[in-house]
């Protein structure tokens, strides 16, 4: 085995493993880390981590991480949710199938439901709570009784005779993704909700549709949560007799502004993971499956040659680039071409190395393994199903697929000033929590899983992955996009099929920005011209956009950030918070326009500490953080947005008048930011030619900006625009350069 680089690194990792061991949590969420927590009983029969399969995990759960809430799972088939986890939780989602085999019929179930709603716990009802409810029986008053809690009774049979509809109230509500031109084929089993006679029971938000003089009610969200009748949520379509997995679906509900609602998210701030300083961001993994094969391209030279020196060198962009240690491990690899070339590239100043593991384990979950094992009598008869063929004598040993992994990159890197902070997953990417325990103790960031898209052929929300998934004690985190192989049948052709990702990428930044652009892919798209040029076009249409580069290391750390940092309301629009990464970023969604939450707001700078500006954008506000130190924000009513409230003709977007020297946007990171009188010192760098953009200067304004990068020093005339706004723009020998940026006016 390779040596450790020292002693003490060691026995520091192993006294985390075993604090892990003993039970201390090494990745926790805080408890006054933000966000909404959510209980989502489901149910499942599955064996293994369960959740991971679910309905709501796989296409609802991006939603709720993007309006600030963090799913709680129970799995129904274990019993009644315990006392400690619904405590935990500030509301409760049921999304659920009728005629669960829940004991009694269901009602333990139901009274305990009740208990909660009475108990002062938001309810919110997707389409059942898991019993089949006809109105009638025993179970009939559990249900009136829930649903009159809620502010509503449930009519069972839609109207009879339907003319045609016409919606009365929140049209945009209720056709999301599916719309109002699509027939509804009403059924019996398409439940609909009736208005309780007392109107200071209202619920804030009704969706009605009007059957000739019948008013009927599909959706309801207010103060105690709300429910979204059978049928109408989403519409499920797929192949018929596939399975699960081959189901599609589209929202009828916009879930966005409907949980926002029912879950009282209106006015709350929480950390953002997709822009940096006021721009999304975009960060590229690169998996080590099949770094040796040679290449179709050229015969001579690997997967990997052919994409460091065709794709990498010539972008200059940030990349992960990660590496399965047998390849590189004198133990298994007798030639020192593979060495040679994995610290050729660490040395590059845009690259960062990360472990593929050690043997790239196809499965993580030792009962799987054992089952599978069993089954087909024994590894030897699998042949390499389990991890890469390493030889008879070879074990799988998960301390030394992780943990032990980056510390023989680590051996391995030395001299190059590089070293492994990241775990990107192999195999199915479902590590288990011991998995998961050893990447922490060796204090690993990690990353891959979920294969989220939203294009043509999956054209719905709810095929994005959610930030990532908690596994006993730990947090696995997603990509944020699916890789080339999705996009290539499973890499059987065809091999320009990568390049169909950019409709995600387009798709997740219109409108609501959802998630950073996120280039994901393997050594092996270097094997052919097809798929080169495939990754060629992706990073075409990414260097067309304003983007913030970044390492995959900080995307999985910015969703720990969003997880785990503390972010609690002081009362009076204030916010105190501990980031912890470097210009974080507070997300602030907008209400819907004309309700009774409508102010626009802002930052006061003057009450704010380590705040260094802010933009609107995507229907947010988003507010820029500079250091990761105890910070403050202290938002301040400007207008209502059903107001006038527009910008100066020519103003840069997401500003507004006033508001005091700041920062709109920048396409790097900000190490220093400093104001003194009519000086402005901002010590910065980028991977691409950097931009810069200063709100809140005197309109009109001259000022003399220098620029000192590399021992060489410019000075710039420029002037504010009508809207306040400055802004600069570099040239190509200022990226991956450290600037210091001065401005007098």
């Amino acid at each position: 085995m390779l040596k450790l680089r020292n002693r003490g690194e060691m026995a520091c990792r192993l006294a985390i493993a075993l604090l892990l061991c003993l039970g201390v949590s090494g990745g926790a969420r805080s408890a006054d880390a933000q966000g909404v927590r959510v209980l989502v009983p489901y149910w499942s029969e599955a064996r293994e981590q369960p959740w991971r399969e679910s309905d709501f995990h796989r296409r609802a759960e991006a939603v709720l991480n993007h309006v600030g809430g963090e799913a709680l799972p129970w799995n129904l088939r274990d019993g009644l949710p315990p006392a400690a986890l619904a405590d935990s939780a500030q509301a409760i989602l049921t999304w659920l199938p009728s005629r669960l085999p829940l004991p009694e019929g269901g009602r333990p179930w139901l009274e305990w439901l009740l208990r909660r709603v009475r108990g002062g716990q938001r309810l919110v009802v997707w389409e059942g709570v898991g019993v089949d409810f006809d109105g009638t029986g025993r179970l009939g008053e559990l249900e009136a009784a829930l649903a009159q809690e809620l502010g509503a009774r449930v009519r069972h049979r839609g109207p009879r005779n339907l003319p045609k509809r016409r919606v009365v109230r929140d049209s945009t509500m209720l056709f999301y993704e599916r719309r109002s031109e699509e027939p509804f084929p009403l059924r019996s089993t398409y439940a609909l909700i009736a208005r309780p006679e007392s109107a200071g029971a209202l619920p804030e938000s009704w969706v009605d549709l009007v059957f000739a003089d019948e008013i009927n009610t599909t959706a309801f969200a207010g103060a105690r949560g709300g429910m979204v009748a059978r049928g109408w949520l989403a519409t499920w379509y797929g192949t018929p007799g596939g399975s699960a997995t081959d189901r599609q679906m589209q929202w009828r509900v916009d879930p966005f502004r409907y949980l926002h609602l029912a879950l009282g998210l209106a006015g709350r701030l929480q950390w953002d993971v997709s822009a940096k300083n006021g721009t999304r961001m975009v960060y590229s993994q690169i998996d080590g499956d099949n770094l040796l094969g040679l290449s179709k391209i050229d015969k001579r030279r690997t997967n990997g040659e052919v994409i460091l020196d065709s794709l990498l060198i010539p972008l200059g962009y940030p990349v992960t680039a990660s590496f399965i240690v047998k390849e590189l491990h004198p133990k298994y690899q007798k030639r020192r071409e593979p060495l040679e070339f994995m610290r050729r590239l660490a040395v590059k100043p845009f690259t960062e190395v990360a472990t593929h593991t050690f043997s790239h384990p196809y499965v993580y979950n030792e009962a799987q393994r054992r089952r599978d094992f069993n089954a087909y009598g024994g590894e030897n008869a699998l042949g390499d199903e389990f991890h890469l063929p390493m030889g008879e004598t070879f074990r799988l040993d998960m301390r030394r697929e992780i943990a032990g992994s980056a510390l023989s990159l680590d051996t391995l890197l030395k001299g190059t000033g590089k070293s492994c902070r990241l775990l990107q997953w192999s195999g199915n990417c479902q590590p288990d929590s011991a998995a998961l325990s050893y990447a922490t103790a060796g204090r690993l960031l990690n990353l891959n899983g979920g294969d989220g898209r939203w294009d043509r052929a999956y054209p719905s929300v709810s095929n994005l992955a959610p930030l990532g998934v908690a596994v006993g004690r730990g947090f696995q985190v997603y990509s944020s996009m699916a890789n080339e192989t999705i996009f290539t049948n499973l890499w059987q052709g065809p091999f320009y099929g990568f390049r169909k990702v950019v409709e995600t990428l387009a798709n997740t930044g219109a409108g609501r920005l959802l998630r950073p652009v996120n280039i994901y892919y393997h050594w092996y798209s270097g094997e052919r011209s097809a798929s080169l040029e495939a990754l060629r076009e992706v990073w075409r249409w990414a260097m067309a956009q304003e983007l913030n580069p970044v390492f995959a290391s900080e995307y999985a750390q910015r969703v720990q950030n969003w997880r785990e940092a503390s972010l609690v309301a002081e009362g009076g629009r204030g916010w105190a918070m501990t980031p912890r990464v470097r210009n974080a970023t507070l997300r602030l969604d907008d209400a819907p326009v004309g309700s009774r939450l409508d102010p626009l707001l802002e930052p006061d700078l003057a009450q704010c500490r380590n705040v260094i500006g802010w933009k609107r954008m995507s229907g947010a506000l988003y507010i820029h953080l500079l250091e990761a130190v105890p910070s403050r924000v202290v938002l301040r009513e400007v207008a209502s947005r059903s107001v006038e409230t527009a910008a100066t003709p020519g103003a840069a977007p997401g500003v507004t008048p006033g508001g005091g020297v700041r920062l709109l946007d920048c396409n790097g990171e900000l190490q220093e930011w400093s104001r003194q009188g009519e000086v402005l010192k901002v010590k910065l760098s980028s991977w691409e030619k950097p931009l810069l953009r200063i709100a809140g200067l005197p309109a009109g304004a001259r000022v003399r900006v220098q620029v000192q990068a590399g021992g060489r020093s410019e000075l710039l005339p420029l002037q504010v625009g009508k809207d306040g706004t400055l802004e600069w723009r570099g040239s190509a020998i200022h990226r991956g350069q450290a600037l210091e940026w001065e401005a007098r006016w």
